[in-house]
């Protein structure tokens, strides 16, 4: 059986750059990440094999990847070593007319 789950972060994402484990645990978004992927204790109990950033494609969604990254590298970079960790690309913007609708994933292509 496949098992998959949607996490939703609340607002940005603590900068964990440089901070202890034990600092970053007290952020309850990181704290519930963890404990939803059971990886604090290694990979061998991962609950997902293939865990997805999915943020918006604006400058703040960039933002969020970005810390999330910085989260998994610093405290389990076998997740990103091994290839759990995956990005979504989301378009920018949506055009659309009556016959047809098509996502731009850049301001050259709108």
């Amino acid at each position: 059986m496949e098992t998959q789950a949607v996490f939703s972060l609340r607002g940005k994402p603590l900068n964990c750059y440089g901070l202890s484990k034990k600092i970053v645990y007290e952020n309850e978004e990181f704290n519930l990440l963890q404990h939803a992927l059971n990886i604090e204790e290694g990979l061998e109990g991962l609950r997902y094999n293939n865990i997805v950033i999915a943020t918006d494609a604006d400058v703040d969604g960039m933002h969020i990847r970005l810390l999330m990254l910085t989260f998994f590298l610093q405290f389990f970079p076998d997740l990103v070593k091994n290839g759990h960790i995956y990005i979504l690309e989301t378009p920018l913007f949506r055009v659309r007319n009556k016959q047809q609708t098509i996502y731009c994933y850049s301001e050259e292509e709108n």
